[in-house]
């Protein structure tokens, strides 16, 4: 075997795990509508992004809360019902590591956005994914508290945290632990009913033949 061979066979070897990574990456996220039914994560009427590596179910629109001061985004997120679900928060800088993340590890916001959609250090044009409205902010809010008027933000183009005003507008992300992923309920067939109504008039027959005059 060839030195220029070996190389070849290591590029490719190379090449082909970074393909199943990023497969498995973008596998990992799946729709789910308002109902908590699953759904294709591109599909309209998916409200929610589960991504099943960190069990991790974000929020798909990213403008859903609009731009409010750090405080607000807070205020809004915790009082935030939807799906059946009032756990609701903003992403946080995880400890320990985030399950599944190769890439980048300080944070949920951090994760997805280098380790699950694939964006580079820095600079555009960015990933997005399934997600909507997600890059019309330059910058988003992260779960820290503010100290002496200033909090760490998420900056789209560094691709990590940096020192932010608390009292700026910016959008921000919408996360909760675990899948609001609903059981459905199986509809009997026709049939079953059938079976069912017989059954029942055959029971009372039974009954009635047991009952002396």
């Amino acid at each position: 075997m060839t030195h220029g061979f070996k190389a070849a066979l290591r590029r490719g070897v190379v090449a082909f795990v970074g393909l199943v990574l990023f497969h498995t990456s973008q596998a990992a996220l799946v729709g789910r509508d308002i109902h908590g039914q699953a759904v294709a994560a591109t599909a309209p009427q998916a409200v929610f992004i589960y991504d099943d590596v960190a069990n991790l179910t974000w929020l798909r629109d990213f403008a859903a809360g609009g731009s409010l001061t750090s405080a607000d985004a807070h205020a809004w997120v915790d009082q935030l019902a939807l799906g059946g679900f009032t756990d609701w928060r903003l992403p946080i800088n995880a400890s320990p590591l985030v399950p599944g993340c190769t890439v980048t590890c300080s944070g949920e916001l951090t994760y997805l956005w280098k380790d699950v959609l694939g964006n580079a250090t820095t600079g555009a044009p960015f990933l997005t994914g399934p997600f909507v409205n997600l890059g019309l902010s330059n910058a988003l809010w992260i779960d820290e508290s503010a100290t002496s008027g200033f909090t760490s933000v998420f900056v789209l183009g560094f691709g990590g945290n940096l020192p932010g005003l608390a009292s700026s507008s910016l959008a921000f992300g919408v996360v909760r632990t675990g899948d609001v992923l609903s059981p459905i309920t199986p509809v009997p067939e026709p049939s079953a009913y059938l079976m069912g109504l017989l059954g029942v008039a055959a029971l009372a027959l039974r009954r009635r033949r047991g009952v002396r005059p």
